[in-house]
């Protein structure tokens, strides 16, 4: 897949250093942040850039509005966990298996699709408890949805075939 050609959506902004790069590589960003500072923030820096559209919400609510206006290919970089500090704690530490969930109720209207999830060792934690998934399950969910995958550094990634 052509990054420039792919929009991207991004769950959990915090200071938009990922949003600023996915921006300079791509046609188009969704960037998701519930926490209002972290949130304003990034209004704040990505106003003048026409390519990226802040939502202030969580992703629980913000990525089903979004997905449903997409095609073509997409890439998914889903990093909207609780980390301390000033980052947002919503019901789970984090929203993963409701974004997986929504992510594949639209998979087959992308043309190629990218689904990269960052710091995966909390999920290789058993860190179930916390809402997070175990490995297993986000491997069996790339292999229902005909997903390649692997692990690089600390990044799980599911591609398309196509």
């Amino acid at each position: 897949m052509n990054l420039t050609e792919a929009t991207w959506v991004e769950t959990g902004t915090f200071l938009g250093e990922t949003t600023q790069l996915l921006a300079e590589i791509s046609k188009r960003v969704f960037t998701i942040e519930p926490e209002p500072t972290l949130y304003e923030k990034a209004r704040e820096r990505f106003a003048a850039n026409p390519k990226v559209s802040v939502i202030n919400d969580i992703s629980e609510n913000a990525l089903p509005l979004v997905l449903q206006g997409l095609s073509g290919n997409v890439c998914l970089w889903l990093d909207g966990h609780y980390s301390g500090g000033i980052t947002f704690r919503g019901p789970n530490d984090t929203p993963l298996v409701q974004e997986l969930n929504e992510i594949q109720r639209h998979l087959q209207r992308f043309t190629a699709t990218v689904v990269a999830i960052d710091d995966i060792r909390e999920c290789e934690k058993g860190y179930e408890s916390r809402g997070y998934p175990g490995l297993d399950n986000l491997v069996d969910w790339a292999r229902t949805n005909g997903l390649d995958w692997h692990i690089e550094y600390d990044i799980f990634v599911a591609r398309s075939r196509r």
